[in-house]
């Protein structure tokens, strides 16, 4: 019961917004009588249609500048179809167009500097938006779920894309990341499938986790020249964060460098056309989710460079039926090659099982008729090793095996440093 009542008054919050408001010709405003503002806010019987905010609005015979759109004064409006608002206003407010899923045009004056989070999101009918000049930053969610905007003008002088800021705008076929912009926020541009490509400018110092998450139809990354922090080097269509070396982000067409020693979290998490990918020996870590959901992979080998393989990192990959890796694997995280259904075979050189977390790196049930290799002096370890133990066989390896790449190694034999090399 606590919960039906929570519910109802959530669903009243934006009703309750206009409780002290006045209307004035059909739109309701909250006035502030000593700076002679007012501030559209929400219609308790929801606005519909065309609405065309004026400049300002006379009552009890003052006049009152029109400066604002406040949070949610639009939210659920699903029958408003245009809105017109004049160059009086500075600020659009949190969730103020949210979900007005009838909106089809909205046109933006150039004196808006502000526009809060989730101010259009779900706008599903919109199809094109022209951001002013004015506005300097893009919330979190501000046009998440414009679903059918095809076109998109970022202008010079915005400095930050927030999380999730354009994700799910399917439609959307390229975006132009102006050099202005100083930081993209996590999923910024999550699910964008229609996108086919990815610039980077120099200015750009921070990236947040996936920015570009399952943007399958991406296929060139770029990083312009002399960004001081990220890199897409030998043009191999990818992000790296050049002081570590870690590529962060990649599509279908990258190719890993040898000169990088991390794949990170989410690098490749969702690429479906990825098909095959070279894991260089320069590679020590793979890290979370670096390769979840790419169904298009069907075998993968890891070198024995490899120490660590994240949570997650080949969760999903359905069509993998082989994995080979190398002898230096040495942790585990939980589900790492987690639900890989057509697993059959799986070639592990490490002398010592992977050690896991607290959950198993497979499924149980997806490698109950899979093969497990490993050396023939490890067998009984991997038996009684968590999750190694579920494969429905385990054998040792043979000289006919499939191998991981070579790593070499160096080692002290009396005073003297000597290479070799190991699986």
């Amino acid at each position: 019961m606590k919960h039906t009542i929570l519910s109802f008054l959530i669903i009243l919050l934006p009703l309750a917004a206009a409780a002290d408001a006045v209307e004035i010709g059909g739109i309701y405003y909250n006035l502030t009588l000593e700076e002679k503002v007012a501030e559209v806010t929400s219609n308790p019987n929801f606005y519909t249609e065309v609405v065309e905010i004026p400049e300002s609005v006379e009552y009890d015979d003052e006049t009152y500048a029109v400066t604002s759109i406040g949070n949610s004064a639009f939210q659920y409006c699903s029958g408003l179809t245009s809105v017109t608002i004049p160059n009086s206003v500075t600020a659009i407010g949190k969730s103020a167009f949210e979900q007005c899923t009838g909106l089809t045009n909205v046109i933006i004056p150039n004196s808006v500097k502000n526009i809060g989070e989730n101010a259009f999101q779900d706008c599903s009918s919109l199809t094109s938006m022209s951001i002013p000049n004015s506005v300097t930053s893009i919330g979190g969610s501000t046009f998440s779920g414009c679903s059918a905007l095809t076109s998109l003008i970022i202008p010079y002088g915005v400095d930050s894309i927030g999380h999730f800021a354009f994700a799910n705008c399917r439609g959307l076929t390229s975006i132009n990341i102006p050099s202005s912009v100083i930081s993209i926020g996590g999923n910024a541009f999550y699910n964008c499938i229609g996108l086919t490509s990815i610039t980077i400018p120099r200015s750009v110092t921070f990236i947040d986790t996936a920015p570009f998450l399952d943007c399958t139809g991406i296929i060139s990354i770029n990083v312009e020249l002399d960004n001081p922090i990220y890199d897409s080097r030998n043009d191999c269509n990818a992000i790296i964060e050049t002081k570590t070396n870690t590529l962060i982000t990649g599509c279908k067409n990258t190719i890993i460098p040898n000169t990088v020693t991390s794949i990170g979290d989410n690098a490749f998490n969702g690429s479906t056309g990825l098909t095959s990918v070279t894991i260089p020996n320069s590679v020590t870590s793979i890290g979370s989710f670096a390769f979840k959901d790419c169904t298009g992979l069907t075998s993968v080998t890891i070198p024995s460079s490899v120490t660590l393989i994240g949570a997650n990192a080949f969760r999903d990959c359905s069509g993998i039926g082989t994995f080979i890796v190398g002898s230096g694997l040495d942790s585990v995280g939980n589900w790492t090659f987690g639900y890989c259904e057509n697993l059959t075979d799986f070639y592990c050189y490490a002398e010592k099982a992977p050690k896991a977390k607290s959950l198993s790196p497979f499924r149980s049930n997806y490698i109950k008729n899979a093969t497990l290799h490993v050396p023939m002096s490890s067998i009984e370890d991997y038996r009684t090793a968590k999750g190694w133990s579920d494969f429905g066989s385990i054998v040792a390896l043979t000289d006919e095996d499939p191998k991981p790449t070579k790593v070499n190694r160096l080692i002290a034999v009396d005073n003297t440093i000597k290479s070799y090399s190991v699986w």
